[in-house]
């Protein structure tokens, strides 16, 4: 009972940084558990809502919409480090003045991507681009309009999710993106429940608007309570403060154009290459694996501001130590990742019912793209911490070049959407060896050059 009593009051009671980053990553656990279950249920209850070619068509919508988190241009990355830093150093004024200016850079981004693309959406030829007939232009023209507004509201409003991250509550951010979640399933259900099937506009509008009310209602609340001394304010904007941040930012944006390229161009290149249903079968498996990745994310998510504050303190030993508890972890979670490999076709039966089957070449693929995931998501962590990502960045474009040809050639030569997500692994597989490098040097202070910035 003693020892069970110590190791208690030392995950969740001391303030030391190691238990502050267990203690987020067993809250971010149960949270990401209830968002793993409610990812689990959307994919039933969509199914059941939408036939299969309209499922195919929003889940395609939804990636492309996702493209416009790209507009931050890596603000909220720069902001998360440069509040670390502050933070570490007790300067709440510095902290202010970022979180002031960032708001106000990010308010103006948002302001003309709503007036530009509504401006414009009605001249896309979406029917043309989703590769479907089955759906008027007019409807299309109306969901498009929510669901991408919803979205570029949301990447505004969700900057209260980074400030959490600066402050290593990375916990409070998985909440608010549980709660997103599980009011977008509570609408969508109630629509199923009592709304004629297929409707893809009033879909679009509870899946995107919903995020948008959660995400202002705790920013309203935080910044009246826990955060009020961090409070934005017009009269703390500082432009010459902006330079610091977009240097940063910058490089954090190659990063995320280079995800986003990638991540959000698969379920388009799975279309093209075949047809929507392709697509179900594709996310079916992502969302199966994906689970894996979730939870070893939500394992990393404190460790990014963590390693910051680590690094601007000059904490090496804590960072050695921490780096080989994540190597352990990557271990253990690659195991995970086989044995959900081979339990995948009675899992698939057991959730879907027999209504879709997963042909075993895409699982496979889908497991080894993972285990190069839980591999290389450390070594990611700990270069976005320290903010040495300028080499990273200039991976972008080799990164991107493998993917597409990876992705294209290997599929038509498995006839499978298999061959996009063994794109997405090769290209991963760069980045890890080229981070562990990196990350190795720096932690024996012998980076130099563009290994040091």
């Amino acid at each position: 009972m003693n020892k069970v009593a110590s190791l208690y009051n030392a995950v969740f009671k001391e303030q030391n940084r190691t238990s502050v980053v267990i203690r987020q990553a067993l809250y971010s656990f149960l949270l990401k558990g209830v968002s793993v279950i409610i990812s689990f249920i959307y994919v039933p209850l969509l199914l059941n809502y939408l036939d299969n070619e309209k499922y195919g068509i929003w889940l395609t919508l939804v990636t492309v919409t996702n493209w416009v988190t790209l507009f931050d241009i890596g603000l909220g990355n720069g902001l998360r480090n440069k509040l670390t830093e502050a933070l570490a150093d007790k300067d709440l004024q510095l902290g202010r003045t970022y979180i002031s200016t960032t708001y106000a850079l990010l308010g103006l981004i948002t302001l003309g991507l709503l007036i530009t693309f509504n401006a414009v959406n009605q001249f896309i030829p979406w029917n043309s681009f989703l590769n479907s007939k089955l759906i008027s232009p007019q409807e299309l023209l109306v969901v498009t309009s929510i669901a991408f507004s919803g979205t570029i509201l949301r990447f505004f409003f969700q900057l209260i999710g980074v400030i959490f991250l600066a402050h290593q509550q990375s916990s409070m951010n998985d909440l608010i993106n549980t709660v997103s979640s599980l009011g977008s399933l509570i609408g969508v259900g109630l629509v199923s429940l009592f709304m004629p099937p297929g409707n893809l506009i009033l879909l679009s509008a509870i899946i995107t608007l919903t995020p948008v009310l959660v995400y202002f209602t705790f920013s309203v609340i935080s910044f009246k309570t826990r955060f009020k001394e961090l409070q934005p304010s017009i009269s703390q904007v500082r432009l010459s403060y902006s330079k610091p941040l977009f240097l940063l930012s910058s490089q954090f944006f190659i990063v995320q154009v280079t995800a986003l390229i990638i991540y959000a161009s698969a379920n388009i290149l799975v279309a093209n290459l075949f047809n929507p249903g392709e697509v179900i079968l594709y996310n079916i498996a992502f969302t199966i694996f994906n689970a894996t990745i979730m939870v070893m994310t939500l394992c990393l998510s404190p460790i990014w501001s963590s390693v910051t504050e680590a690094y601007a303190l000059g904490d090496f030993d804590y960072l050695k130590k921490m780096l080989r508890r994540l190597n352990y972890l990557s271990v253990l979670f690659s195991a995970g990742v086989l044995l959900l490999l081979a339990i995948s076709n009675p899992l698939y039966h057991i959730w879907l019912k027999g209504k879709v089957e997963i042909p075993f070449t895409i699982s496979l693929a889908m497991a080894l793209y993972a285990i190069i995931y839980m591999f290389q998501a450390p070594y990611s962590a700990f270069i976005n911490g320290m903010g040495k990502v300028r080499l990273t960045s200039l991976l972008a474009v080799p990164g991107i070049i493998v993917y597409l040809l990876g992705a294209v050639f290997i599929s038509r030569y498995l006839n499978s959407s298999a061959g996009v997500i063994t794109g997405i692994t090769l290209s991963s597989l760069i980045g890890l060896v080229i981070q562990r490098i990196q990350v190795s040097k720096l932690l024996s202070d012998r980076a130099r050059g563009i290994w040091a910035t």
